[in-house]
């Protein structure tokens, strides 16, 4: 049996590769190239927005290139579509425009390239940044910190304090320092450290401090402060420098002579305290109790009359730690200010003689049998007394410092009685 030979299939003729560049030069809109991502679009889709877009005068790129100004996507997952461009090696993503498919569709509407807008972008979104702790935004200045009433940290501060002052009597001045600054840094802080990394962010805390921080807060107390706090030769220092006038110098002298306690200073027959060491060890007991809030007030009334009377209209503000709401201090801290200007000057001194001439006339009311006779006699006496008021200090900037001699049943009773107490003591003397 015969066959008849089978007819040659007639072959499809490939289209010229020039079709496509010749469809580019007819486009109309010569300067956007666009680009479909066919991810989310599918390929029959793509193949027919492409012929649309082509039939209106757009140029289309079939293949993704650094020549394409307009990538088109119906993938809202910008993340993903951002991972797949910049997996597609282009030399710079930023030069393109990549478009949500409204933009797409509004061109085809309009029969032209629509203007890009905000809404018509799929912009990359960066990862965020893992979330830093807190940072900590205390100042290595102590006057830009803000100083709080309670102390949560005194567990720390207590410890450096006793460091402190333990290289003060060492004379290491520089260590001294830095347990201060730590101290002061740890007491501005309104929460309390439970962990020596939520500190790595505050200032004037060295390796020492945090090496003392880490061990309290490991065992609960430091090995290091203890050791001081046993040693004799610093109890006696810490005892001695109590004393008002008395600084680390001449305790550590006293105590290279075998004194350990204020009996044996005062029973020394070589020893010869200044005024100042005098009053110290004579009110020793009123000097170290804290003042009460009753007490700065009562002395800030005391002050305020004596302003009044020398200028009317000057005004007393009290400040310092009971203004932020302690109830006890080491002292008591005003701010005097004057409405007209140059009225400040002498104001200080004038309220000093004002308080002197209260105590001269007090002194006379309630010591008048034993005033001396004689004029003379009268004046150098009063003039040493006020020499040991000691009962305020004041200060160039108009701070006026009362720093003891307090009572909340009588204020002014009770400095009078003090300065009473060293009048009779320079009576004896004389």
């Amino acid at each position: 049996m015969f066959h008849a030979p089978a007819a040659p299939r007639p072959k499809k003729r490939s289209k010229p590769a020039e079709d496509s560049f010749c469809r580019r030069e007819e486009a109309t809109f010569q300067d956007v190239r666009i680009f479909l991502v066919e991810r989310k679009m599918g390929r029959s889709r793509r193949s027919f927005l492409t012929q649309l877009a082509r039939s209106k005068g757009f140029v289309v790129e079939d293949i993704l290139s650094d020549a394409v100004t307009h990538v088109v996507s119906e993938d809202s997952q910008s993340s993903s579509l951002w991972a797949w461009l910049k997996g597609r090696s282009l030399s710079d993503l930023s030069t393109v425009n990549v478009l949500d498919i409204s933009w797409f569709t509004d061109s085809m509407r309009e029969g032209r390239p629509v203007p890009v807008e905000t809404k018509h972008l799929i912009q990359d979104i960066l990862p965020e940044a893992p979330k830093a702790a807190p940072v900590n935004t205390v100042s290595q200045y102590a006057c830009q910190r803000r100083t709080t009433t309670e102390n949560n940290n005194r567990i720390f501060t207590d410890a450096f304090e006793v460091l402190a002052e333990n290289y003060e009597f060492n004379d290491i001045e520089g260590r001294c320092l830095a347990f201060r600054r730590a101290a002061s840094v740890l007491k501005s802080l309104p929460w309390a450290v439970r962990c020596v990394r939520a500190t790595q962010d505050l200032p004037c805390l060295g390796e020492h401090t945090k090496a003392v921080m880490k061990e309290i807060l490991q065992y609960g107390r430091s090995f290091e402060v203890e050791k001081i706090l046993s040693d004799e030769r610093c109890q006696t220092l810490k005892l001695f420098t109590s004393v008002f006038g008395v600084g680390p110098k001449t305790a550590e002298k006293w105590y290279r002579r075998g004194l350990r306690s204020f009996s044996d200073v005062l029973a020394q027959p070589g020893i010869h305290l200044n005024r100042m060491q005098q009053s110290g060890f004579l009110h020793y007991g009123d000097i170290s109790r804290a003042v009460s809030k009753a007490e700065a007030r009562a002395v800030g009334n005391i002050i305020d009359e004596a302003v009044h009377v020398i200028t009317p209209n000057a005004i007393l503000a009290l400040t310092g730690g009971f203004r932020r709401g302690k109830d006890f201090g080491h002292d008591v801290d005003f701010i005097l200010t004057t409405t007209e200007l140059g009225k400040e000057e002498n104001l200080l001194i004038s309220i000093i003689e004002s308080l002197k001439k209260q105590v001269s006339r007090r002194l006379l009311q309630k010591f008048g049998d034993l005033w001396p006779k004689k004029a003379t006699e009268k004046r150098i006496i009063i003039f040493r007394c006020l020499e040991s008021f000691d009962v305020c200090k004041f200060t160039i900037n108009c701070k006026v410092t009362f720093e003891q001699h307090c009572s909340s049943e009588s204020l002014l009773s009770r400095c009078f009685t003090l300065l009473m107490q060293t009048f009779i003591s320079n009576i004896i003397v004389e």
